[in-house]
């Protein structure tokens, strides 16, 4: 039975994968079919679908047998490079790449040695509103700021009815922990130097060289499972082709932090899986998995699914424990003991519900009689409705919930009260149910981009540094300037080139995909765990406030290079392993 299932398994899961990217491909052409025919109408996939059925079916058709042959010609490579054993290229590419694979900073110096040009021009980064607005959190307290000026619960608006009172602005919008690290560190820099670039420096420049760690570490971990020379070339090659990660990797924001520790994390999941159970795989699994944890809420999910993963890979649940499950349950109780006692803001109901709140949104200004008086009611307590429509827009969500420095009107934050939201899930699935169009048309306006390998996203951070002042400035323009500027040009010039598919996110997250694909369908050992892992961040991307952001698909992005290496991979830990399940310090 379990035979059988795999087989099923091998053969349904890269179809559903090849099936979902060509869909999207599909969508993506409707949305740029529309965009060249300038049509007055906004943009509904339904109605351009019913327009334009025959071509999309082609192209669908087309971008499924254009993935089907990728997921062949990479299982035809994976299979000769598995058939072919251990004995691999000889002489100096062999010994070369053993040199490099035996230590992790041999390998992150491969990448910073590649990287080093884009790094040069990106340094020290640049301060994007998100980071302005987590110092603002940590340095000032709520008396400090002038009448009128914005505060940071007032910028990505949280409920009044949650904020306690007390001088405190920190909160959980960015992720508490995060905000604390972020907004600390560049606090301490303004005592101590009267400055926050110092503080900027530091963290920007830990980043980086965390990042390269990760990678490095990541690679050597699962190599240790490879004995192909040309596979192992290969996958530090792909990770190093990775520009994007150099751009990221000194973008001081949650997502870049978190891509990096997740490689890492993900790379010792394997590990523990398949490969061996090394003495220091707790302590060192359990800051993969601290660090993910801090950097993004969503990292809590992650390790709750890689945790249970490893458990059904009898992997050790004394292990699985301390590594992965105490950090997730201490840094719960300390984020919940702290937004107890007033010391943490919440983070606002509106965060959960961006995909609802579009939905809602797109179907008042379509179809407004399906907003009955009773409907209306429900959502009115919480929104402005006639503002709401006025703010939409459909690839972002932050104009419904009222993001940003003007007040649009549209979330009634200053007002609402917790079981004001009592019913707006039951009036969301009313209108699902009576419109599934346009629900259709809203969640893929938002998320469209994602996994169209040919859409136009947004692939490098802001490079453009912005000028905010706290107690100190933020603004970097003076620092390495020239940098910024030919590296800002440089990349528009590359994007407007056949070389965008090297940097953009959209392919490279299909090419991960598809390696996942081939790894299913070779029944490769472990490749549902990592791919399970994967496919759920690209189901948070798809829910992500923004559409067609780079950096909600970094962890995906950043793994390509590990998810290549693990197609090669050979089982060595022992069977006797899995009877110990309480084994956590063998070498």
């Amino acid at each position: 039975m379990r035979r059988a299932t795999g087989r099923v398994a091998a053969v349904l899961l890269p179809a559903i994968v090849i099936g979902v990217i060509a869909a999207y491909t599909a969508v993506g052409w409707l949305r740029r079919a529309h965009e060249a025919a300038t049509h007055a109408e906004p943009l509904l996939f339904s109605r351009e679908l019913a327009e334009h059925l025959p071509l999309a079916a082609l192209v669908f058709v087309v971008a499924a047998a254009v993935c089907a042959g990728v997921v062949i010609a990479l299982r035809w490579v994976a299979r000769a490079a598995l058939a072919s054993g251990s004995g691999g290229a000889p002489g100096t590419l062999g010994a070369a790449v053993a040199w490099v694979y035996a230590r992790w900073w041999r390998l992150a110096l491969v990448l910073a040695v590649v990287w080093a040009p884009l790094l040069a021009l990106r340094w020290p980064g640049a301060v994007n509103p998100d980071f302005a607005l987590m110092v603002t959190e940590i340095a000032k307290t709520r008396s400090e700021f002038a009448p009128g000026e914005a505060r940071p619960f007032d910028v990505y608006p949280i409920a009044y009815s949650l904020i306690p009172d007390g001088e405190l602005v920190w909160s959980n919008q960015h992720n508490a922990f995060l905000t604390l690290v972020y907004g600390g560190v560049a606090a301490l820099s303004g005592v101590l130097f009267h400055s926050y670039v110092p503080g900027i420096v530091l963290l920007s420049g830990t980043q980086a060289l965390f990042t390269l760690f990760a990678l490095g570490r990541a690679l050597q971990l699962v190599g240790r499972g490879v004995a192909r020379p040309g596979m192992k070339a290969a996958a530090l090659a792909l990770t190093a082709a990775g520009a994007m990660i150099a751009l990221w990797s000194m973008d001081l924001s949650k997502n870049p932090l978190f891509a990096a520790a997740f490689v890492w994390w993900l790379a010792l999941v394997i590990d523990r899986a398949l490969l061996s159970r090394r003495r220091w795989w707790v302590a060192e699994t359990l800051v993969a998995t601290t660090v993910m944890i801090l950097s993004v809420k969503f990292g809590l999910y992650v390790a709750l699914a890689g945790a249970l993963l490893l458990l059904l890979h009898r992997a050790g649940w004394r292990a699985v424990a301390l590594g992965v499950l105490v950090p997730v349950a201490v840094l719960q109780v300390a984020l919940r003991g702290l937004i107890g006692v007033g010391v943490v803001i919440p983070d606002d109901p509106t965060e959960a519900r961006v995909t609802q709140l579009q939905q809602v949104a797109l179907i008042a200004r379509e179809d407004p009689a399906a907003l009955t008086p009773e409907r209306r009611a429900v959502i009115e307590r919480v929104f402005d409705l006639d503002a709401m429509v006025a703010a939409y827009v459909p690839e972002t969500a932050d104009p419904v919930k009222s993001s940003g420095f003007e007040d649009n009107g549209s979330y009634r934050w200053r007002t609402v009260q917790p079981q004001d939201w009592d019913g707006f899930t039951g009036v969301w699935l009313q209108l699902a149910a009576e419109r599934p169009d346009l629900f259709v048309d809203a969640f893929l306006l938002k998320s469209d981009k994602y996994l169209d390998p040919a859409a136009d996203t947004y692939p490098w951070p802001p490079l453009r540094t912005w000028d905010w002042t706290v107690s100190y400035s933020l603004d970097l323009s003076g620092v390495n300037p020239g940098g910024r500027s030919a590296l800002e040009a440089g990349l528009a010039a590359a994007y407007a080139s056949p070389a965008r598919y090297l940097i953009s996110p959209s392919a490279w997250a299909v090419l991960t995909l598809l390696l996942c694909a081939v790894a299913v369908s070779l029944r490769r050992p472990g490749a549902m765990t990592w791919s399970l892992l994967l496919a759920l961040q690209i189901g948070v991307a798809l829910l992500a406030p923004l559409n067609g952001s780079g950096r909600y698909l970094l962890g995906v992005i950043y793994a390509a290079g590990v998810v290549f290496l693990a197609l090669g991979l050979r089982p060595t830990r022992p069977a006797a392993d899995d009877a110990d399940a309480g084994s956590t310090a063998l070498p």
